[in-house]
């Protein structure tokens, strides 16, 4: 049975020319975390530390550490597998080089038979000048056989799907050995279950197998349907002994990428039904803890994010969200130089039902590899998705202070606040859109919002206009370091106000106002692809200081997938007569409950004469990490907005509008009954 030994944990770290300046440095980890963690620098990330410890990326670093291996550890073949590292690192086993790793975080394994031992063992990772991160290392031993990887492929047969399962298999002997693989495809308590019986020659060889599963359950991606998935388990044996077990989960889905004649950016296709792409560009976030990538991605799930663009390689566990959160991924490869790196990237991945397809700036030539691993997805070349929606804003304000001095914070024009992203541009289209702000807390508050403003804005637009395109595609969705930049979530894993924006602008269902020929239309979109709309619009003049609206009512139906104009109006300077005072509310009721709503504003934010409303606030603690609030108002009140928020705590809503007559149910999850009663709510009146 093959066998593993963790080398995590503590390791020694010095500079290759600094020997005995040792600190303590984890693996998993990074570079710079340890030295901070030493009290060697000073946080990269705050104000403007980074010119500081810029030296830390010029210098080689070394990684030392001292481990044991029991006798009965050691069988005919043992590797070094590294899960990746970010910088070219030359590694020694008991003061012999066995072999170099590539940088581009893509997984190593190494011979090391030779130079391992029962006993005392030590090891030294040597890394060149660059930035400095390592993944999991580990210790494997074999005995007569192992695998060194399965792949699994699906096709569709009528009312059944093929799953064709590819195991390679090492052989560590010097003759040929007779395998039993044992597979067993589940899902809940349907199993299907085959054994091949085969040889393998001292050379390797693949066992191939085919299970055939009757009326699979489809991946479908988020918003769309259940992303479900299979599990297979395979175990070999040889000589009667089980040598190595492993476990893979898959999907069974069809995703390919189209270009229409006429439409601006891709049009997505799964299982035969075309589906509305809403994208956002990952940025990569290697350097920080596991537990990191499910926050973000359940993140993205919540904002109904179906698509990210990845440009780099994550760890395991991010993949494996995006598997069973139904988020798909379009995921580069190594340049075509790096033939073996493209080709150990892509037999990592290829199994994950999330995947969907490949990116590269040389697309032809990563097809070559395709041709040899995976035949069933696309490659994309990066100009597919050139158009991205590009709009920068701040964090709030708490997390604004966590990076830049309090001295620094405003105006917001300060040498930190510029050197983190602030623009000149930022803050004067600020002040033109939301008005003057007097402090720091204002103008990371009016600038958080307006950013959500434009990029719901620019979403609705192309949700509206199905004819030109199928896809929203966000320059950002998270950033790695602190910034201010055009990201939905921060460096902390806090959304921005935008964040809220985008969640509202992606919903199945909504209502958007597009201004034509001086005269207001109101378009409905939905992405439900199964049921289409037969409901009423509402549409009313909302006077800010008044407690109900008038309103006109349409009959309207709107087919699934689709979007549509449904009402428009007359000449808009008769329909708002005090623009400073009112605004333009849209409510969609099918079977007596609004499922969407609207508001438009004829004026910029800034010469809006918004009021202070009462708030009506019943607050209930569900459950030890979970908080209710349901909210209603006597007049309109623009973004009310829950501040205080622990970190980490979510809650379903924030940065939202209320009209009179509306009730708003927010749920907070990750919050106790202490920190709820802390909570307060804001509202912007002018």
């Amino acid at each position: 049975m093959k066998n593993t030994l963790s080398l995590n944990g503590s390791w020694q770290l010095c500079q290759s020319d600094k020997r005995s300046d040792i600190v303590i440095a984890q693996i998993p980890g990074e570079v710079e975390q340890d030295l901070m963690n030493a009290g060697k620098i000073p946080d990269p990330d705050f104000g403007m530390n980074a010119e500081q410890t810029k030296w830390v990326r010029e210098k080689r670093w070394l990684y030392k550490r001292r481990f044991a291996v029991d006798e009965d550890f050691l069988q005919r073949q043992t590797y070094l597998e590294l899960d990746g590292v970010s910088a070219t690192a030359a590694i020694t086993l008991n003061g012999r080089e066995i072999g170099q790793a590539e940088g581009g975080l893509i997984q190593r394994k190494l011979d090391v038979t030779d130079a391992v031992k029962a006993g005392d063992n030590s090891i030294e990772i040597l890394f060149e000048p660059g930035t400095v991160l390592c993944r999991d290392v580990r210790l494997i031993s074999c005995d007569l056989v192992s695998m060194e990887n399965i792949h699994i492929d699906t096709d569709l047969e009528g009312s059944w799907a093929n799953a064709w399962i590819y195991i390679e298999v090492a052989n560590h002997t010097q003759d040929d050995v007779r395998v039993v693989a044992s597979i067993v495809v589940s899902k809940g308590e349907n199993r299907e279950k085959i054994e091949i019986d085969d040889y393998i020659s001292p050379f390797g060889g693949v066992i191939e197998a085919v299970i055939r599963i009757e009326e699979p359950e489809f991946w479908w991606p988020n918003g769309v349907g259940e992303a479900s998935l299979y599990n297979c388990m395979v175990g070999i044996t040889c000589e009667e002994e089980v040598q190595d077990v492993t476990q893979a989960s898959f999907g069974v889905r069809n995703i390919s990428f189209i270009e229409l004649e006429g439409k601006i950016g891709p049009t997505l296709l799964v299982n035969g039904e075309m589906i509305f792409a809403k994208a956002a560009n990952w940025t990569n976030i290697s350097h920080s803890p596991d537990e990191c990538y499910h926050e973000l991605v359940e993140l993205a799930k919540d904002a109904s994010i179906n698509l990210l663009v990845v440009q780099g390689i994550e760890g395991t566990l991010f993949y494996r969200t995006c598997d069973e959160m139904g988020i798909m991924l379009c995921q580069s490869l190594p340049t075509a130089d790096k033939g073996e790196d493209a080709e150990a990237a892509l037999k990592a991945l290829r199994n994950h039902a999330s995947v969907a397809a490949w990116t590269g700036n040389d697309a032809a030539d990563i097809q070559k590899v395709l041709r040899k691993f995976d035949h069933s997805r696309q490659v994309i070349s990066n100009t597919f998705f050139a158009d991205t929606l590009h709009v920068s804003g701040p964090p709030e304000i708490d997390s604004l202070r966590r990076f830049i001095s309090q001295e620094q914070l405003f105006p917001p024009d300060s040498e930190m606040m510029t050197y983190h992203g602030c623009s000149a541009d930022m803050i004067e289209l600020t002040k033109h859109k939301m008005g003057e702000f007097k402090t720091a807390e204002q103008f990371a508050t009016y600038a958080g919002i307006l950013q959500g403003e434009l990029l719901k804005a620019e979403i609705e637009s192309r949700r509206c206009d199905r004819q030109k395109t199928d896809s929203a595609l966000l320059d950002i969705f998270n950033d790695s370091r602190p910034a201010i930049s055009s990201s939905l979530v921060d460096s902390y894993i806090s959304p921005k106000p935008a964040y809220y924006y985008v969640k509202r602008a992606f919903d199945t269902v909504i209502i958007s106002f597009r201004q034509a020929g001086g005269r207001l239309q109101a378009y409905i979109c939905t992405d439900d692809r199964l049921h289409g709309i037969e409901g009423k619009l509402k549409i009313g003049v909302m006077t800010f200081d008044a407690c109900g609206l008038d309103t006109w009512e349409v009959q309207v139906n709107i087919e699934p997938n689709s979007s549509a104009m449904a009402w428009q109006s007359e000449p808009l300077d008769k329909v708002l007569t005090d623009p400073a005072r009112q605004c333009l509310v849209a409510m969609l009721e099918v079977r007596e409950e609004v499922i969407a709503r609207g508001v438009y504003f004829a004026l910029p934010w800034s010469q809006m004469h918004f009021p202070l409303p009462k708030l009506l606030v019943h607050r209930e603690q569900l459950s030890e990490t979970t908080h209710e609030m349901v909210i209603s108002v006597d007049s309109y009140a623009r973004n009310v907005t829950l501040s205080n928020l622990p970190h980490l705590a979510r809650p379903s809503d924030n940065y939202f509008d209320l009209i009179p007559g509306e009730q708003k149910t927010v749920m907070i999850r990750d919050i106790n009954i202490e920190q709820a009663n802390d909570l307060k709510l804001n509202v912007w009146a002018r």
